[in-house]
């Protein structure tokens, strides 16, 4: 498949898309002005933007680690697939990734029970994971506690399978079955809210349940840097030193691991085991609005996120 582009319109095997030149003809190099800018952008700068760029090896590397949030022309679509396929993201956590059909989309959004083929590949998913999964799609079905609470009138050991001494507001996204699948999809807003996403890419991750995670921490990672850090979820196990969990996340070794993955920008999940800090990293989502900023705020805390590493040689770390 071969691509050509001009300075004036980006053109494939299909109808090329005419580009409406404001600025002075020159050849842009994706640098973090560039991604600042078109990340700030609308599909129509964003076309813009991307006309700019000459060389097709630092577009695909570009769409690939940058991917946009609208239903691109089938250019973009096409460029970002025949990279993103061959990067791979090193998850400490066993899991595993069943990519959806759109038929697959259209039966979940309309409440029909799973598709055979889907219903098989996960059963197998959690065999294979040792029976028990954490499920998500782009986000966790986290927001689905208290509709399922009243979906099965609180009955979690009967119904959800959950020991005595397992808190339901942590475990009720524990799976062991197909059925509880089923349940957290019909009422978690966030999952159909992902179903709902134009895309050309819908996929379960289905992850091994770990019983006791290490206190879990969410780094913000811009322009491959660690800008900030913050304690996330429900972190357990007590920091008795929080002097030195701030100096860890602030050394080398920690920053080598986090930075190991192939995105400039992530929002990165990870476990500190405070006892010997083994960090195991848990997933990597997108570096925008639609992760959660924890105790820091998109809004108020930007520039920390963004550039807090450059500005001061350090991580800014609340814990």
């Amino acid at each position: 498949m071969g691509f050509t582009l001009y300075s004036t319109e980006i053109q494939t095997s299909y109808t090329p898309l005419a580009l409406p030149r404001t600025e002075p003809l020159i050849t842009k190099e994706i640098s973090f002005a560039f991604i600042q800018d078109f990340n700030g952008s609308d599909e129509h700068r964003q076309l813009q933007l991307l006309s700019n760029v000459y060389d097709t090896h630092q577009l695909w590397i570009f769409l690939s680690l940058n991917p946009t949030c609208y239903n691109c022309q089938t250019f973009i679509d096409e460029l970002y697939q025949l990279t993103s396929n061959s990067l791979s993201v090193k998850q400490h956590l066993e899991s595993r990734i069943i990519d959806l059909t759109k038929e697959d989309v259209d039966v979940l959004l309309d409440g029909r029970i799973l598709l055979k083929d889907l219903e098989e590949k996960v059963i197998q998913a959690i065999h294979e994971l040792g029976g028990y999964v954490f499920f998500k799609m782009h986000r966790s079905p986290k927001d689905a506690f208290e509709t399922l609470c009243k979906e099965i009138n609180g009955e979690w050991s009967t119904v959800w399978g959950l020991k005595c001494d397992e808190d339901p507001s942590v475990h009720f996204m524990k799976i062991q079955n197909i059925n509880q699948l089923k349940v957290l999809l019909k009422t978690s807003n966030r999952i159909r809210d992902d179903l709902k996403e134009v895309s050309s890419q819908w996929n379960f991750v289905l992850r091994k349940w770990i019983d006791h995670m290490s206190n879990e921490y969410r780094c913000f990672v811009c322009n491959g840097k660690v800008n900030a850090v913050s304690a996330y979820g429900c972190n357990k196990d007590p920091i008795d030193n929080e002097k030195q969990v701030i100096e860890f996340i602030n050394s080398k070794s920690f920053q080598d691991i986090i930075l190991a993955i192939p995105y400039s920008h992530a929002v990165v999940d990870c476990s500190i085991d405070p006892t010997n800090y083994e960090v195991k990293i848990i997933e990597i989502n997108p570096f925008s609005k639609r992760s959660s900023s924890a105790k820091f705020s998109w809004v108020i805390d930007k520039y920390t996120l963004y550039y807090h590493y450059d500005t001061n040689g350090n991580v800014n770390v609340k814990l």
